[in-house]
C-alpha cells in the first residue's frame, strides 16, 4: 500500500521513461484499492513463482535425461567394441575378418 499524505492513496507506474503517479482515492475508498492492489501484487508474484518452480523442474528433468543418454552411450559403445564394431567417419562398421578392434 502506497499511502502518501495522510489517508491519500496513490498509484505510481511506468511509462516509458517517466513515472505517472495517479491519485486513485482517500479514506475508506483509498484503502479498498490499496487492499485491491495488494492482493494484485500477491497473485502476480505467486504467478512468477509457479513459473520459476517450473523452470527449475522442467532444468532438473532435462539433467538427469542428459546423465541418462550419457550412460546409454557409454554402454552401447563398450557392448559395440566388445562385439567387434568400430567407428568410421562417425558410424559404427563391422571390422574386417572379424578381428576385434579397440579405438
Amino acid at each position: 500500500m502506497a499511502y502518501r499524505r495522510g489517508n491519500y492513496y496513490y498509484r505510481s507506474r511506468r511509462e516509458g521513461k517517466r513515472v505517472i503517479t495517479e491519485y486513485l482515492g482517500s479514506g475508506e475508498l483509498g484503502l479498498l484499492i490499496a487492499l485491491l492492489d495488494e492482493e494484485e501484487q500477491e497473485e502476480r508474484k505467486e504467478v512468477r513463482e509457479a513459473a520459476k518452480q517450473k523452470k527449475e523442474d522442467q532444468r532438473k528433468l532435462n539433467e538427469e535425461i542428459n546423465n541418462l543418454t550419457a550412460q546409454i552411450r557409454g554402454i552401447s559403445r563398450a557392448v559395440l567394441l566388445a562385439e567387434g564394431f568400430h567407428t568410421h567417419k562417425g558410424q559404427w562398421r563391422k571390422s574386417r575378418n572379424g578381428r576385434k578392434q579397440a579405438r
